[in-house]
């Protein structure tokens, strides 16, 4: 989808603009050719330098919009010769190219009047059907193009829903499409169309979800016609035996996709669920935290897990990206059992465990990834297991040729089984096997192609021994990844000092309202308590009367920046940390900020780690 044309085309300024760093990084010739630079000096820039209010104020200019009902807020910019000119200004977030991304419209006062964000006729020289829905996925408006490709007028196409206008025959796709941006994900589908001119019309459709004061307000879809690209393809073989084969495959594949994914979900859902009822019965305080930490491993798994699913057509080892962190064995061995053992008890399956006593107890990996190894090839061995039966799991702690160690994990069921046939294909995605000996046909088919792109991510390998009715024997090895005690207890002692930082106070100085929900949401979950100051001066005069901990410094801020500040607050107080968040993070930055007094230089966007490490120094 060519979305940056569609703003190329736009007669009024578009900028996009990271909501935590503030920099712009999009901008169409509109915005270029009103604030006289160049595209590629804008996307070097950050919002502060353009618009010449403080947070405070632009929250002001929209609680005025609001009681006015307006959906646009008045805004003074300035130019590279440095004219002011008043602007109307519309910015909701949206997601593009999975990150959340401020999309901003905006034009002088004196060419908007009746601006509205959804005066789409700017659009029309777009080569891109777009329509605009509502809340309730009801349409409230379009361009020219998407009228005449569907051949319909306003008075047959305002109100109705996407289903009732494009009459589609995929009514389950088009649900499922609406659903994934009513939860505020970007969706996207290939479909094809029943016309009123009864020939078919294919498209590749993708949806951005919009929001106004952090609620769902509708979304905006492009349409990218693909017809004639279908039709010659379709036109290689046989038309009609092509056409009926490619929508079985399609058909079949997005069912499996969006209606049976539970395979993948259903061992965290039923933990979540059983500690739950756990919980509103049990009254000893020490079982309570243990099912509360359950819960919350169930639910931090299941959420990486989801995300995985519903951008499965993205899912190659390249794409995802490992977060590793030091780990204890004995704890992630014992916590995936503390999850796979609900399910397996629902069938009276016992699962064995064999682990080597060699093995070294600390290790660095990405855990969230590495459970979901596990908890898919467990959650196999007992989805296709009989009741009553008996699992083993053995773990081997080898080394390999080269000196290096690495884990051998055997996990072996005497349940249904494979083919011979289906084990050629078994880690392609949606596969399952159809036979009389495997009637559980719940999952997405999914899970075995995840878990060989993890694998493969980790330089690890899996493969597998099977027989239809005498069970299956999955094997996998990965590097073991080891670490020094030492590390572990570092990362271990940071964790459990965050009680020293409780009931702290802390001054954030920062004028961006979102950049002060993120900031103040991570110092919140270290105990912390916040002050805000939206520019630096208000920051001084507040360290001038309070007693903090420690400042969080932005560096660009209106009326007086951070580095200004910091040598502000050394002429009178030469002891409080003060630490700078900055979007640029090169030496000549950070020299800058040392200057000044600052103690330390963190880059946004924020590594949380990074920031409870600093601000334990001061303790």
């Amino acid at each position: 989808m060519d979305f940056n044309q569609a703003c190329t085309n736009y007669p009024s300024i578009i900028l996009l603009i990271d909501p935590v760093s503030s920099k712009i990084v999009g901008a169409n010739k509109k915005a270029s050719q009103t604030y006289g630079y160049s595209i590629d000096k804008l996307c070097t820039m950050n919002i502060s330098d353009i618009n010449i209010l403080n947070s405070e104020q632009i929250k002001q200019e929209m609680e005025i919009a609001k009681s006015e009902n307006r959906n646009y807020f008045h805004s003074p910019h300035k130019t590279f010769d440095g004219t002011i000119i008043e602007m109307e200004v519309i910015s909701f977030p949206t997601v593009i190219n999975d990150q959340i991304i401020l999309f901003s419209t905006i034009a002088p006062c004196e060419n908007s009047s009746h601006f509205n964000m959804f005066d789409f006729k700017y659009f029309d020289n777009t080569r891109d059907s777009i329509i605009i829905l509502d809340q309730s996925m009801r349409v409230i408006n379009f361009n020219k193009k998407f009228g005449k490709i569907f051949n319909t007028s306003s008075k047959n196409i305002f109100g109705k829903k996407i289903i009732e206008i494009t009459k589609t025959d995929e009514i389950k796709n088009i649900t499922n499409f609406c659903n994934i941006l009513n939860s505020g994900n970007v969706a996207e589908i290939d479909i094809s169309f029943n016309n009123p001119d009864k020939n078919n019309k294919y498209f590749n459709i993708l949806g951005f979800p919009t929001f106004f004061r952090d609620n769902f307000f509708g979304a905006v879809i492009f349409f990218r016609n693909k017809t004639e690209e279908a039709i010659k393809e379709i036109n290689k073989t046989n038309p009609y035996k092509e056409a009926l084969v490619k929508a079985e495959m399609y058909r079949n594949q997005k069912d499996q996709f969006f209606f049976r994914m539970s395979h993948n979900m259903k061992t965290p859902l039923t933990a979540i669920k059983a500690f739950s009822e756990f919980g509103q019965v049990e009254k000893d305080s020490t079982k309570l935290n243990n099912y509360f930490k359950q819960i919350n491993q169930s639910a931090d798994y299941l959420l990486r897990l989801v995300n995985d699913i519903l951008t499965m057509n993205k899912i190659q080892s390249t794409s995802i990206k490992l977060t590793n962190k030091p780990l204890c064995k004995t704890t992630l061995l014992k916590n995936i059992l503390d999850i796979v053992n609900v399910t397996a008890a629902e069938k009276n399956i016992k699962i064995i465990t064999n682990f080597d006593e060699k093995m070294w107890p600390y290790h660095s990996f990405d855990i969230i990834r590495l459970q979901q190894i596990y908890l898919n090839i467990l959650g196999n061995a007992i989805k296709y297991s009989h009741e009553n039966s008996t699992i083993v799991w053995n773990k081997y702690y080898l080394k390999d040729a080269n000196g290096n160690h690495y884990f051998r994990n055997e996990i072996i069921d005497k349940g249904v089984g494979m083919s011979k046939e289906f084990l050629d294909i078994m880690f392609e995605s949606y596969a399952q096997e159809p036979n009389d000996l495997s009637p559980i046909t719940e999952g997405s088919g999914l899970g075995l192609t995840i878990t060989k792109n993890v694998i493969d991510l980790l330089d690890g390998r899996i493969w597998c021994d099977s027989e239809l009715n005498n069970g299956t024997t999955m094997y996998f090895e990965i590097p073991a990844n080891e670490i020094s005690e030492e590390e572990y207890l570092n990362y271990k002692t940071i964790k459990e000092n965050s009680k020293k930082l409780e009931d702290k106070k802390v001054l954030i100085c920062e004028d961006n309202p979102i950049n002060i929900k993120i900031i103040e949401k991570i110092l919140n979950s270290f105990g912390l308590v916040t002050e805000i100051a939206p520019n630096g001066l208000i920051g001084v005069e507040k360290v001038k009367k309070n007693s903090y901990f420690a400042v969080i410094m932005d560096i660009q801020m209106p009326v007086m920046d951070g580095i200004e500040s910091a040598k502000a607050i050394r002429k009178f107080n030469t002891k409080i940390p003060i630490i700078a968040l900055s979007a640029n993070s090169d030496k000549i930055d950070i020299k800058n900020c040392k200057a000044a007094g600052m103690n330390e230089h963190i880059a946004k966007p924020i590594d949380q780690q990074s920031l409870f490490s600093t601000l334990l120094k001061f303790v």
